[in-house]
């Protein structure tokens, strides 16, 4: 698979995820260990923090600072 693909894969995973819980938030790290299905391998931390900046600069998705940590949530809508 495709780097770009990859993240594309990984953004829909996040998509899904939120859609489903709509007042989730996480670390990148956890994010990645509990929201991502990984029947296919897992793949590297960075992969899903890529999907998380794609789906900010898409307005779908935000980070903010909370306690001092970086957590992604979905875009107040």
């Amino acid at each position: 698979m495709s780097d770009d693909a990859l993240i594309q894969t990984l953004a829909d995973a996040i998509r899904r995820y939120v859609r489903l819980r709509p007042h989730a938030a996480d670390t990148v790290e956890g994010i990645h260990r509990w929201w991502m299905d990984w029947d296919d391998g897992e793949q590297a931390c960075e992969s899903t923090e890529l999907a998380l900046q794609w789906l900010a600069a898409q307005g779908e998705m935000e980070c903010v600072v909370m306690g001092g940590r970086e957590i992604w949530r979905a875009t107040s809508r």
